[in-house]
């Protein structure tokens, strides 16, 4: 697939694919079959990240580290089509990409590409969108289980959620038969206990935690910040108070009370 049809497929903001036009005409960032290879394959794709990142050198915005992955994520496409999986989910899955991007510069007000880090798992075939949800097929400690992501723009309605469950399921039984079965587990602020006391009775975020058991509490996490206050780091007075989560919050965290990190397992 050619350069221009990945923009419009993937709905690439047009400033960012004139900074990619300008490497590409430039001095193109041409990545190592070896580093490649390591970067498509699961169980290496997290240190193939690193190995890249390291040969791109300097990169302050990001844009030749994202050159390089959509070379990669050409040979995902190919994969996808070899497997049977629709084009649909792998255009959906891939426009991670322009939703980070969007949201990064709705926050500082630039253009960067900051979330490569994570995107080995998409171009690796290890994440998948399904409906309004993200997907994980995760193997870690000698244990598989898979992870739900929330993205941003998800439609959390009760239909919305059940409609994508079972799209997942399906979409398991045909092309990974033996994920089948395993637990489902989401590991975030969303799954916090104490959301019930910062959020109204009908909230869609309480609705779907309502479906998990809680495993696990790390109460002392701040990685709500990076969600609920972008750009902020530390529990000040400066925290914004633009939306209703936003004022209840800042209080409840100024207060001395936590939020933190939850990881619940869905009830099958």
């Amino acid at each position: 697939m050619i350069y221009s049809e990945w923009y419009g497929l993937l709905d690439m903001p047009r400033e960012v694919t004139e900074k990619l036009k300008l490497i590409r005409e430039g001095t193109p960032c041409t990545v190592p079959e070896d580093v490649k290879t390591r970067c498509l394959i699961r169980h290496t794709a997290e240190a193939g990240f690193e190995q890249l990142k390291t040969l791109l050198g300097e990169d302050p915005d990001g844009m030749k580290q994202l050159y390089a992955l959509l070379q990669m994520t050409d040979e995902t496409w190919h994969r996808y089509l070899e497997k049977g999986i629709s084009p649909e989910i792998f255009a959906e899955t891939m426009k991670f990409i322009p939703r980070f991007l969007r949201s990064y510069h709705r926050q500082i007000g630039q253009w960067k590409f900051a979330q490569g880090w994570w995107f080995w798992r998409e171009v690796a075939m290890v994440e998948f969108r399904v409906g309004c949800l993200e997907y994980e097929l995760v193997e870690e400690a000698g244990r598989r289980f898979i992870s739900l992501h929330i993205p941003s723009d998800a439609d959390m309605s009760r239909e919305s959620i059940d409609r994508s469950m079972a799209d997942f399921r399906a979409f398991l039984q045909a092309f990974y038969p033996d994920w089948q079965g395993l637990p489902w587990e989401c590991d975030s602020w969303m799954m916090s206990p104490a959301l019930k006391e910062l959020l109204p009775e009908d909230s869609r975020i309480l609705r779907f935690q309502a479906r998990f058991d809680v495993l696990e509490e790390n109460k002392d996490s701040l990685g709500v910040l990076e969600w609920v206050f972008p750009g902020h780091d530390k529990v000040t007075d400066a925290l914004p108070e633009n939306t209703t989560l936003q004022r209840k919050m800042k209080a409840w965290l100024l207060s001395g009370k936590k939020v933190g990190w939850t990881r619940a397992v869905l009830r099958q």
